[in-house]
């Protein structure tokens, strides 16, 4: 495949953060016809070609599967269905099976509010067994990834130019081929690859706006170029959408990667270029000036009075440091925050930091992550607190609340961890700009780091279910400050979704 379509991640493109609660009441993702949408200005300069650095993120390599617990029998539906916390009818809800896909029950009883039996699940959970069928297929974890090879944002202004980029591995690094119609990208859809090869009209297009986001299963190459295809059978020519560029960035892994002693891993968040100078004065020569999202090494001490200077040894060659600003130039990590309440010494916490937009992940008192995110840009900044995660969900479809003046809509955002009604931390496939303010009041994540944190905060997610709602006892806590302002504790205030 040599061709494919890119879709410009603005900075102050905002991200999706209103979890839709239904799902019945998707926005159509089709309109007969083509309509042309109003221009939409990318609102990011496109992202130079970093430099070699030092710093590497590390990858940790995933943890071995669990061995399968013993079951009954596996069975599927159709549909979303409501696990629950007890076999009766109104129970409080547990979680959510994915439509068609299958999940093992481990047991089987009768019971009040279920014509059919009620089947006894992983993690506690009971779902009515009416309406579904036995299932052949085992239950895989969710998101189920695909492997692709999206655009980087380094290459948004030659794409946008030639509608090319260069490809590289393949990875899985999300769970969809996400695209949008934009600009001369029409999003013309077929009634399917048959259709599509046959010469068949198209039968709709992709709903435009600048906030509509869409979802695709695969690429499929045909005898007349590559097809993105969506789950209802429905295909666009690859050439035809805008594919999302996607960042590669992960934050740090201190346990398997631990910084040099003395110094705080840093990355630069300037657009038009990080500037390290010899003194810590923005008036004097830079010793250098650093592309978007280039790793660096600083001091953990800062360098000025004002805490905003940051020492860079070997800034300006071997014994010659520079001096970066951390108010426009760089984010790095702060010093270790008072552990909330109730936190033990082994239990893992996120800290999201609003001034360096930062998260880090303590257990107990040690740092163990660190990265860049982009939070609540204003006037929807994100709300300062201690919370804890409510609800993690392998995928979520999001949407503006009814009549807003900036509609949104946004297929399937993966690895969502709502910590608030209509708050959560998730990946945001659609910019790049991490380190800077860009949401409707989400903490939005790169994809890797979203991944991460799913994976190891709080309990797990059954094998075949969407999305589990902990208990307190198994969920993490999340704190949103702004420097040393920690807001107060909305733990028992927002204690369930």
């Amino acid at each position: 495949m040599n061709r494919t379509t890119l879709l410009q991640g603005g900075l102050l493109l905002l991200a999706a953060c209103m979890p839709d609660a239904d799902a019945s009441s998707r926005k159509p993702a089709t309109s007969p016809g083509v309509q042309e949408e109003p221009a939409e200005t990318p609102s990011a300069q496109a992202v130079a070609e970093p430099e070699p650095v030092a710093v590497v993120a590390a990858t940790p390599s995933p943890a071995p599967a669990p061995p399968e617990p013993e079951y009954l029998e596996l069975r599927r539906s159709k549909t979303k269905k409501t696990i629950l916390f007890e076999p009766k009818a109104g129970a409080k809800a547990r979680g959510l099976t994915s439509e068609g896909g299958s999940f093992r029950v481990i047991a089987r009883q009768p019971g009040p509010g279920c014509a059919d039996d009620w089947g006894q699940l992983e993690a506690n959970g009971w779902l009515c067994l009416t309406g579904t069928e036995v299932a052949e297929e085992k239950p895989t974890a969710l998101p189920a990834m695909v492997t692709f090879d999206p655009p980087e944002p380094t290459e948004f202004d030659h794409y946008m130019e030639t509608g090319e980029y260069d490809h590289g591995q393949p990875d899985q690094l999300t769970p969809a081929v996400y695209a949008k119609r934009w600009r001369r990208f029409k999003g013309q859809l077929y009634g399917s690859i048959d259709d599509y090869v046959a010469g068949k009209a198209p039968v709709g297009a992709l709903t435009g706006g600048a906030g509509m986001k869409y979802r695709f299963e695969e690429i499929v190459e045909t005898e007349k170029g590559p097809v993105l295809t969506r789950d209802d059978g429905k295909v666009a020519r690859l050439d035809d959408v805008y594919l999302y560029p996607i960042t590669r960035w992960q934050g740090r892994v201190f346990e398997s990667d631990p910084p040099p002693a003395g110094l705080w891993p840093a990355i630069t968040v300037n657009y038009d270029g990080a500037m390290v100078h010899p003194t810590p004065d923005l008036e004097s020569e830079p010793l250098a000036t650093h592309p978007w999202h280039t790793s660096l090494w600083v001091e953990k001490t800062p360098a000025s009075e004002d805490g905003h200077w940051w020492k860079v040894p070997d800034a300006g060659g071997p014994g010659i440091p520079g001096y970066i600003n951390d108010l426009q130039d760089v984010r790095h990590p702060s010093a270790s925050p008072v552990r909330p309440d109730g936190v033990g010494d082994d239990e893992l916490w996120v800290d999201v930091e609003l001034n360096q937009q930062t998260l880090q992940l303590f257990r107990g008192d040690e740092l163990v992550y660190w990265t860049v995110i982009a939070s609540g840009a204003p006037p929807k900044g994100t709300p300062r607190g201690t919370y804890r995660i409510l609800g993690k969900y392998a995928y979520k479809d999001m949407a503006s609340r009814p009549g807003a003046d900036d509609v949104y809509y946004v297929e399937d955002v993966p690895w969502t961890m709502v910590f608030r009604p209509a708050y959560a931390l998730h990946a945001a496939y659609w910019h790049w700009g991490f380190g800077r303010v860009a949401s409707h009041g989400c903490v939005n994540l790169a994809v890797k780091d979203a991944r991460y944190l799913f994976e190891n905060l709080g309990i797990g997610l059954p094998q075949g279910w969407e999305a589990i709602y902990p208990t307190a006892e198994e969920s993490a806590v999340v704190r949103v400050r702004r420097g040393d302002d920690v807001g107060s504790d909305r733990r028992e205030e927002f204690s369930s979704l």
